[in-house]
């Protein structure tokens, strides 16, 4: 892709005039040309967040679940003629035609909205170069590596001038490629630090990440010291050194699973805790619900069906879909709509069909929730959430039984305990 930037780059009509068609093009040159020195470099570290991805289950499980869920939603074509209030939803169209096949020569439409879901969730940006054909239309659609675009902006710092595409920004020798703002498309989420860069997900869980990563790396060196505390050898005696060097190779090399026989006079003292000690059990499990919320990913979408506060799958699957994949999948299609779409003039609207995605209908959604709280299951106010009919409302975090609606217990936790009846009655 980075040979067909390079090409295109010198096609521009005014480049060809200037350094002739066959010349190569000088990152120094376009540098000094488009003012590329002035691109705004992103202060987060595409590699970090790419290691999290990598090394930690839960931020690779809450990002694969998103960008594959969201991924094969699907997308709808719909034409408003002007004057008319309604919507007419159309199935034949050049962009159709584009995203029900490959969107380019690598891609299709679905990996296309898996990596972009996939760079924002980690990064908080996804770009994709337009290629157009002899009418301005997209013709192609190429998801670059967020880390390899730049942003240069207008001379006021209030609009973007043009993007720079490199394959490594760290080498100074390495060929920058400047690419019209109408050629490429950004998304991005809001950032409240940065103008121009958005702000990932796993932003927020970094620290939590971090810590969980600092934990599975003390419970792994401790497995390799064959599940023993680190520690020394202690006596009140004296001993020569050839004595210590003895001893240490013999500690050293001791067999697994075998239990170490100390000469007398000699203790073993510890100087660290084992990970049951340091209660890392409970640290993961808190590091993993944190991990979930700063996604928006319910539990049992990962695979944990332990704890779960809502009981069936079709709840969570719900909620996961309306409050997570939609709002993203909005975001992704008002850029659609608003910087791409146009290029047809046909007054064109994308929209994703996300209630194609969710099993059963509202009233069975209902029914199911009616149900579970009659068993205790789920409280007036988390259904209140799960519906969306607003905010909590006293005494609303209560659980009840079937029989005479009785109370049951609240959804902190603590159980309300109950006295026997004293005439023996049930």
């Amino acid at each position: 892709m980075f040979e067909k930037l390079v090409k295109r780059a010198s096609s521009i009509p005014f480049m060809k005039t200037m350094i002739g068609p066959s010349a190569s093009v000088d990152a120094g040159w376009i540098s000094s040309l488009f003012g590329g020195s002035d691109r705004i470099p992103k202060e987060e570290s595409y590699e970090d967040y790419v290691d999290l991805y990598k090394d930690l289950v839960w931020v690779y499980a809450c990002v694969f679940a998103i960008a594959t869920s969201a991924s094969t939603v699907p997308a709808i074509l719909s034409r408003k003629e002007i004057g008319s209030k309604k919507a007419e939803v159309i199935s034949e169209h050049p962009f159709i035609k584009l995203i029900e096949g490959p969107v380019n020569e690598m891609q299709s439409w679905v990996d296309l909205l898996e990596g972009t879901l996939t760079y924002l969730e980690l990064v908080g940006d996804a770009y994709w170069e337009i290629v157009r054909d002899n009418s301005g239309n997209p013709r192609e659609l190429y998801l670059m590596r967020p880390d390899r675009v730049a942003i240069v902006p207008t001379a006021d710092n209030k609009h973007i001038e043009h993007y720079i595409y490199c394959l490594n920004f760290k080498d100074a020798a390495e060929k920058k490629i400047v690419m019209p703002k109408a050629d490429v498309l950004h998304f991005s989420y809001f950032s409240p630090l940065n103008d121009w860069y958005g702000f990932g997900s796993a932003y927020a869980a970094e620290s939590t990440a971090e810590l969980d990563l600092y934990a599975i790396d003390y419970s792994k060196n401790y497995m390799k010291n064959y599940g023993v505390p680190d520690g020394y050898l202690k006596t009140d005696q004296p001993i020569s050194r050839e004595e210590i060097k003895r001893m240490g190779s013999a500690w050293s090399n001791r067999s697994r699973g075998k239990t170490p026989v100390l000469p007398k006079g000699l203790d073993w003292v510890k100087i660290t805790n084992t990970p049951q000690e340091l209660s890392f059990a409970d640290l993961r499990r808190y590091d993993r619900d944190e991990i979930l919320a700063a996604f928006k990913v319910p539990p049992i979408i990962v695979g944990l069906v332990e704890d779960v506060k809502y009981n069936t799958y079709q709840i969570q699957e719900r909620h996961f879909y309306e409050k997570t994949i939609g709002p993203k999948l909005e975001k992704i299609a008002f850029q659609i709509n608003s910087f791409l779409l146009p290029h047809y003039t046909d007054n064109l609207t994308l929209s994703f069909d996300i209630q194609s995605q969710l099993t059963g209908s509202h009233a069975a959604l209902v029914d199911s929730l009616y149900k579970e709280f009659l068993m205790g299951g789920v409280t007036p106010n988390q259904i209140r959430a799960i519906l969306g009919r607003g905010g909590p409302y006293p005494n609303g975090g209560s659980y009840y039984t079937s029989k005479n609606i009785e109370q049951i217990g609240d959804d902190s936790g603590k159980e309300l305990t109950f006295e026997e009846p004293s005439d023996g009655t049930e």
